[in-house]
């Protein structure tokens, strides 16, 4: 109840939460289930006064680390190294949650990157986070990540901290407009980025 009069009362258009308390949400396995059963009864219970299911994402990181072990840690090793915990999948694909957003995404390579994109998070609720003030993030590489998330159809993406550095601005802008308006051919334009992408307000980028 109390979240629901904040809603009202802030006129928000949501409720996002992040729970890094064991580095990844839980540490184990058993203690990953009851957390996601917390959130999914959170989740469920909010409901406007039109009925509609209020929207709800949790930020997480270093799932592929959660181990059916209370000692484990699942920051200590790269992802390789644990092995599957198919309770862990399950829960992510099974959650009342409209996004899982992965702060995974914020930090490491490129390799790191498009492991996380490929990983077992269902693409309908994957959101993927991305930091701007870090160090190697080159035009290049900003090309391949942004071309994995299109790829991956993903439809979420969360800036970490503003302002936005200036070398994101044309990525951006052609992930959101799918790419319209980036040369005669937008689909050879869209990665091109010698070409200046233009979208204009006849563009239907919903249909794109």
């Amino acid at each position: 109840q109390d979240a629901l009069d904040l809603y009202r009362r802030l006129d928000i258009d949501g409720f996002s939460l992040d729970d890094e308390r064991d580095c990844a949400p839980r540490k184990s396995t058993d203690e990953f289930v009851r957390w996601v059963k917390f959130q999914n009864a959170f989740a469920s219970a909010l409901v406007d006064d039109d009925d509609n299911y209020i929207p709800v994402t949790s930020a997480v990181q270093a799932l592929f680390g959660i181990q059916d072990d209370p000692n484990n840690d699942p920051c200590d090793r790269p992802p390789v190294m644990y092995p599957l915990e198919k309770r862990v999948v399950q829960e992510l694909q099974s959650a009342f949650l409209e996004k899982w957003l992965v702060m995974d995404t914020y930090y490491f390579g490129l390799d790191r990157f498009l492991s996380t994109l490929v990983g077992y998070i269902p693409k309908q609720t994957l959101a993927v986070g991305m930091m701007w003030n870090r160090d190697g993030l080159t035009q290049e590489n900003l090309i391949a990540r942004f071309h994995a998330i299109d790829k991956a159809g993903v439809d979420w993406i969360n800036m970490f901290m503003l302002p936005i550095d200036d070398i994101f601005l044309p990525f951006l802008l052609r992930w959101k407009t799918y790419c319209a308006g980036c040369g005669e051919q937008r689909i050879l334009g869209c990665y091109d980025m010698s070409v200046t992408c233009q979208p204009s307000d006849s563009d239907d980028v919903a249909d794109l």
